[in-house]
């Protein structure tokens, strides 16, 4: 065997194990980074069997969240987007711009439940309250006018609360889940006398109409803040009357109270009561608190 043949099949094999240390190193580099963090709902409970992708690199990573709401995902170094999905919640998404070698502990998530079905809920707590929701309707009053409206009583009253005096706390919130994201007014409501012999063209099972001759249609318009919790889906609105609702029939509506019923036909409705006097307020505090739950126990 010649020296140049033997120095050439060095040659080679020096090559080809500069090539695979050079690859291993390479992947050593950027194999490197780890994504831990923890997923919670709108309690600070951790939330399990919670849904993270990771996207945005070579290779798609999964993992689920375990009973302590804990998630870990390994990743190359760079950026990545980390998507969370549980049926039943509102999704999240995380956009990392440098995941850096070793350990990346990504700020906790929270989630938020979702509303079993479509419509307009009352919030308190996290509890969902449905709204009646009748289609609206064309009439003509008792003067020949056109109006829309509907004989719908809402089936939910509320107590008047002020946020300036009791705290932000007692403010009323509204969530509009998988109905339209914008656009969305508020009326008070009022009663106004039908044509003779119009019969109403809409009633529930829930609430039957208070008055067979009459109709419920806008009056003033109440200010309305709303805002889109979920904004990747934009299927959870939180709406907000922007000032204190004094007693009266209230609807939320996407036109169709004044005759444009192109986005929704229906109206959402519920009710403030009337103020209570401190003389017939009934039993105190303490009493009416411990007669409430004996009825939730029974």
């Amino acid at each position: 065997m010649s020296y140049l043949s033997f120095s050439a099949r060095n040659t080679r094999v020096l090559l080809l194990f500069s090539m695979c240390t050079a690859l291993l190193i390479f992947s050593g580099c950027t194999q490197n980074a780890v994504i831990r963090g923890l997923v919670f709902d709108v309690a600070d409970e951790a939330l399990p069997g919670v849904t993270v992708i990771l996207e945005g690199q070579e290779q798609e990573q999964e993992d689920l969240s375990n009973a302590t709401g804990r998630y870990s995902l390994r990743a190359d170094r760079g950026s990545a987007t980390l998507y969370f999905y549980k049926t039943g919640y509102t999704s999240a998404r995380i956009e990392m711009d440098s995941l850096l070698f070793g350990v990346n502990e990504v700020p906790p998530v929270k989630l938020m439940p979702l509303p079993a079905e479509e419509g307009v809920f009352y919030q308190k707590e996290f509890r969902y309250q449905a709204l009646e929701h009748p289609r609206i309707n064309r009439y003509t009053t008792a003067s020949g006018e056109p109006v829309f409206g509907t004989p719908v009583e809402p089936g939910l009253t509320l107590p008047r609360t002020d946020p300036e005096q009791n705290g932000e706390s007692e403010a009323l919130v509204f969530l509009a889940h998988k109905v339209q994201p914008y656009n969305a007014v508020l009326h008070r409501l009022r009663r106004i006398a039908l044509k003779q012999g119009e019969a109403v063209k809409e009633k529930t099972d829930k609430t039957e109409a208070a008055n067979q001759d009459s109709i419920l249609v806008a009056d003033q318009s109440v200010p309305l803040i709303s805002r889109i919790l979920d904004k990747d889906e934009g299927l959870l609105v939180e709406l907000h009357p922007g000032e204190n609702l004094e007693p009266g029939i209230y609807a939320f509506h996407w036109g169709a109270l004044s005759g444009y019923d192109s986005l929704d036909p229906r109206a959402f409705l519920f009710a403030i009561a009337e103020d209570t006097p401190a003389d017939e307020a009934g039993p105190g505090e303490g009493e009416g608190e411990a007669e409430i739950e004996g009825e939730e126990k029974g």
